[in-house]
């Protein structure tokens, strides 16, 4: 079992970096209309995946290894264009009503089908011992963990509040976002819980002199500072408490 969660946390983290960090708005936002961009996001997609095989030492045979690997990569370019299929096809009967609804609907049923793929090639597989050193098996977790409480976590939130917007343009609301959540992140990793009380604080006196000059962004900024505690906190539970749970 133990090996099963770690290989499932190496993919996560190749989807991870294919689908998020690699994927800029651009390409996001081109694929749709744009083969080309689609097959950039594919290719992009798997690099990290690419690197996984490489580091093939992991416990797999090399045969089994390409056909996960390549079954992740093939799996997600046809939920992707399923996904634009449909999209297109909501937008031709319904128009742009309510299209913020809509799209978190597409989001979490896209990301869902990824993640339900990942796991049947994790249970699929027969990964052996994991031959990986100590520090990196430690590493591939907080990781994972980091790298969701960067941009994925500034993609969910609004597709978790597509009513919700910031009155005034901020390019720098979601790097002071990113970096609040990390801080939350590592306080939480660090046990200092009364710390991150104190952070938060701070955070409400900041901010509550930006409701001064902005009164109608007042409910914005709560429920961005209380996701950005909870959301560290969700995806500590699910990223080292639940696999640990289970392994034990």
């Amino acid at each position: 079992m133990y090996e099963r969660i770690m290989f499932l946390e190496l993919l996560l983290v190749c989807h991870v970096l294919g689908d998020f960090v690699l994927q800029s708005d651009r390409i996001e936002a081109d694929k749709e209309s744009v083969v080309g961009a689609y097959f950039k996001h594919i290719l992009l997609y798997a690099l990290p995946f690419l690197g996984c095989y490489l580091l093939s030492y992991i416990g797999f045979r090399t045969a089994e290894l390409i056909f996960s690997i390549l079954s992740c990569v093939f799996v997600h370019a046809l939920i992707d264009l399923t996904k634009i299929k449909v999209a297109g096809r909501i937008e031709e009967r319904h128009g742009e009503d309510d299209s913020g609804r809509r799209e978190t609907w597409l989001f979490a049923v896209d990301q869902g089908l990824h993640l339900a793929t990942l796991i049947s090639v994790v249970v699929l597989s027969q990964p052996g011992p994991m031959d990986m050193p100590k520090i990196a098996e430690r590493t591939v977790p907080f990781v994972l963990y980091l790298l969701c409480l960067a941009k994925p976590a500034n993609i969910v939130f609004p597709k978790l509040f597509p009513g919700l917007h910031e009155e005034e343009e901020n390019t720098s609301g979601k790097l002071i976002g990113t970096l609040e959540r990390l801080m939350v992140g590592l306080l939480i990793l660090l046990s200092q819980y009364t710390a991150i009380g104190l952070a938060m604080i701070a955070q409400s006196v900041a901010r509550y002199a930006r409701t001064d000059r902005n009164p109608g962004a007042v409910e914005y900024y709560i429920m961005e500072t209380l996701y950005n505690v909870l959301c560290p906190l969700a995806l500590y539970f699910i990223v080292f408490r639940i696999p640990a749970f289970i392994a034990a």
